[in-house]
């Protein structure tokens, strides 16, 4: 009897086994996931400088400086680079060889095609680097975030960076910039070498946790939609927390709007207002709602933009046209001369002396991602990039039309801020501004596959 319940006791145990190896794999999935928000946390407020300058870079050299300052972006690769491996290893098999990976594996192949024949190969590693990083936030959020927990880890990072640079921002809006300006006036050897420190606190225009206000700027109105997408998620608190979250969302959302009228910024302003014009365009299926509420968006907004810049700040705004003009013709040429792969990634800037006007200012972005792309990477490194970035944007648009909800509506107004911000600014070569929001396109990227599939025979 004895030896037939043990035996019976084996033999239920061998056709029920112990579930190790899932919640194990469960557990590192969760890592990833994790990883991703510590990232996107991360990236805005230590990762903020422009690829051109990562020969520049300066690690901390005390504690005060590790919190205070930037890192240096081989930071960020080193903490992504075991994370990929990580995700790699985890992923489903079904995604490895997913079709919404092979156009940002496309644009990847494109950039490195351009690296070998750059003409300044240092410059192209570096933004190759920051060019792989990207691909590899883009598959990871598309592999992980599988559901609204997993969305809200993301989105909640998201919320704190916000939080930390809109907290920066109103700091140095309110005396904070005054301060450093009347420091830096007593001790002039600190910024003797560095003009662009001095003209930056002159200008009053704050730029937080940023090297440029426009940098600031860039991030603000990506992230006022991903709070706005973060309050809406569904979630099983009582109301009273739901209450004190969306209070919260109002006031963050508050916040960045006064950071985003104190950095400047013009273009990122003008980004803003026409994604929120095309988000009620799509939002709305009455057609005399859409005229109605853009009628009233756009007076609203001229009337905050003469409130808030004034005369002089348009006639700045002329001459600043005028000089990105420049930059453009510079672009269109340098692609023309070398149309196939361009000039290397990231190398506009030591060509533009060569074709600028006389009395141009030197720049070494081209203040215009499309354009950018063009010169550096040439036909190939554009046109892979419309398909990766635009196109990303567009395929979610026609997949969901207008059954996605608030959350990816308010995801996909972020992705389409940036790229409009795009076309006079050059967001997508900082770490701190590209790197969170192509984790979650990534997201955006695989819904809209799975939305344009024909539903199974089951």
């Amino acid at each position: 009897m004895l030896q037939s319940g043990l035996g019976d006791e084996c033999d239920l145990t061998h056709e029920r086994p112990f579930p190790t190896e899932v919640p194990m794999r469960d557990r590192l999935r969760l890592s990833v996931i994790l990883g991703l928000a510590l990232l996107s946390f991360l990236a805005p407020l230590k990762f903020t400088l422009p690829v051109i300058f990562y020969s520049m870079q300066v690690w901390p050299a005390h504690e005060w400086e590790w919190l205070l300052a930037s890192w240096p972006e081989t930071l960020f690769y080193l903490f992504l680079l075991p994370l990929f491996f990580l995700g790699v290893f985890c992923m489903e098999p079904a995604d490895r060889r997913a079709r919404w990976m092979l156009i940002p594996a496309f644009f990847a192949a494109g950039q490195f095609l351009s690296a070998l024949g750059s003409t300044h190969p240092i410059l192209s590693l570096h933004t190759l680097s920051l060019m792989g990083s990207i691909v590899a936030g883009f598959w990871l959020g598309g592999a992980f975030i599988r559901s609204d927990h997993h969305l809200r880890w993301i989105l909640l990072a998201w919320v704190l960076a916000s939080f930390l640079v809109s907290w920066k921002g109103i700091s140095d809006a309110t005396g904070g910039l005054e301060e450093t300006r009347h420091y830096l006036e007593e001790h002039p050897s600190l910024a003797a070498d560095n003009p662009e420190l001095w003209h930056k606190i002159q200008s009053n225009r704050i730029f937080s946790t940023f090297v440029y206000p426009n940098a600031l700027g860039g991030f603000l109105i990506c992230a006022i939609f991903m709070v706005a997408a973060w309050s809406f998620l569904p979630g099983k608190g009582t109301r009273p927390f739901q209450l004190i979250r969306g209070s919260f969302a109002v006031a963050a959302i508050m916040g960045m709007l006064y950071c985003l009228w104190k950095s400047g910024s013009k273009g990122a302003y003008a980004a803003f207002i026409a994604t929120l014009g095309l988000g009620i365009v799509t939002g709305f299926k009455r057609w005399k709602w859409i005229f109605m509420a853009c009628s009233l968006l756009l007076l609203a907004a001229g009337g905050v933009f003469a409130v808030g810049y004034g005369r002089p700040a348009l006639e700045m705004g002329k001459s600043t046209l005028e000089a990105r003009i420049d930059y453009w013709k510079a672009a269109l040429q340098i692609g023309w001369d070398h149309p196939l792969l361009g000039t290397g990634p990231g190398t506009f800037g030591k060509l533009y002396t060569k074709y600028k006007t006389k009395d141009a200012e030197n720049t070494r972005l081209a203040h215009n991602t499309y354009l950018q792309m063009w010169s550096d990477s040439g036909c190939v490194g554009l046109l892979t990039f419309l398909a990766f970035l635009p196109g990303t944007l567009i395929r979610v648009a026609r997949a969901h039309c207008h059954k996605k909800t608030v959350v990816v509506r308010s995801v996909w107004c972020a992705g389409v801020a940036f790229a409009l911000h795009s076309l006079v600014d050059f967001d997508f070569y900082m770490v701190g501004n590209v790197w969170p929001l192509f984790v979650l396109l990534g997201y955006l990227e695989r819904g809209a596959r799975q939305a344009s599939l024909p539903p199974s025979a089951d």
